[in-house]
C-alpha cells in the first residue's frame, strides 16, 4: 500500500522473517534510489525497478534485500509486485572486507590506512584549542626477539603489547585510538588541552610497551621506541 506496508505475501517470505501464517503485513523499507531493468522508453506501468531495501517484519526482525518491483494487472486491476532476493550474506562479506582492509588481522587494531583516514578527517576539522598528537611506538631489535622465540611466539607478544595499549586507552582519557601501522609498529592518537601533559603520556606508552613477556618460564625483555608528531593549534 502507499506506506510500505505488504498486504499479501507467499510462503516463503513469510518463512523468511519467521512470521506465523496470520501475521499482521511487513514493510519494505527503501534505502537507495531504484534503478529501472527495463527499456526506459516502456510505459512505466510496465517497466520492473531494482533497488537495495529491507524487509522488516512486525517482530523486529530485519532482512536486507535486492527487490525488483512491478505493477501487474489481476482481474483488470493493478498491483505491484515485489520479488526479494536475501542478500545477508553478501552484506556480511562487504563489511567483513572493509574491516580487513582497516584493520591489522593479527591484533583487531585499526591499521595504516584507517590511520590515514583518519587523520584526513580530522585535517577538514581543526580544533581550535589543546593539541593534537601522533605517537609512533618502534618494538626496538624485534627481528631478534622473533630469531630467539620463532615467529609464533613473536605474534603472541605482539598480540600481548596491543592488549596493554588498549588497557590504557580504556583508562587514559587522552588516547583517542590505538592502530598497529607495521610488522611491530604501533601508532597512538591523543589529544590534550595542556601541552605539559604530553611527556607523562609518552613515557607511560613506552613503559607499557617495554614491559617483559613471560613465556614458558622464561622472561622476554623488551624495548620500545617512542616519537611524536604534534599539531598545536593555530592560535597558541
Amino acid at each position: 500500500d502507499e506506506s510500505g506496508a505488504v498486504v499479501f505475501a507467499n510462503r516463503q517470505a513469510k518463512n523468511l522473517l519467521d512470521l506465523g501464517p496470520n501475521a499482521s503485513p511487513f514493510v519494505l523499507k527503501q534505502k537507495k534510489s531504484f534503478y529501472r531493468r527495463n527499456d526506459p522508453d516502456q510505459d512505466r506501468e510496465q517497466q520492473e525497478f531494482i533497488y537495495d531495501g529491507i524487509l522488516q517484519g512486525q517482530g523486529g526482525r530485519s532482512i536486507p534485500a535486492e527487490i525488483s518491483t512491478k505493477t501487474v494487472l489481476l482481474g483488470g486491476k493493478p498491483f505491484i509486485l515485489n520479488v526479494a532476493r536475501d542478500v545477508s550474506h553478501l552484506k556480511y562479506l562487504e563489511s567483513r572486507l572493509q574491516w580487513i582492509a582497516q584493520h591489522d588481522t593479527l591484533t583487531g587494531l585499526p591499521n595504516r590506512a584507517c590511520l590515514l583516514l583518519d587523520l584526513k578527517g580530522l585535517a577538514c576539522k581543526p580544533d581550535k584549542k589543546g593539541v593534537l598528537g601522533l605517537a609512533l611506538i618502534d618494538m626496538d631489535c624485534f627481528k631478534s626477539v622473533n630469531a630467539k622465540v620463532g615467529e609464533e611466539s613473536g605474534d603472541k607478544i605482539l598480540i600481548s603489547i596491543a592488549k596493554r595499549l588498549k588497557r590504557v586507552a580504556n583508562s587514559d582519557c587522552f588516547i583517542r585510538k590505538i592502530y598497529k601501522t607495521n610488522g611491530d609498529e604501533f601508532a597512538v592518537l591523543f589529544y590534550v588541552l595542556d601541552s605539559n601533559d604530553i611527556l607523562p603520556l609518552l613515557n607511560k606508552l613506552q613503559s607499557v610497551a617495554s614491559m617483559p613477556y613471560e613465556m614458558n618460564g622464561i622472561r622476554i625483555h623488551l624495548s620500545a621506541s617512542v616519537g611524536t608528531v604534534l599539531n598545536f593549534p593555530k592560535d597558541s
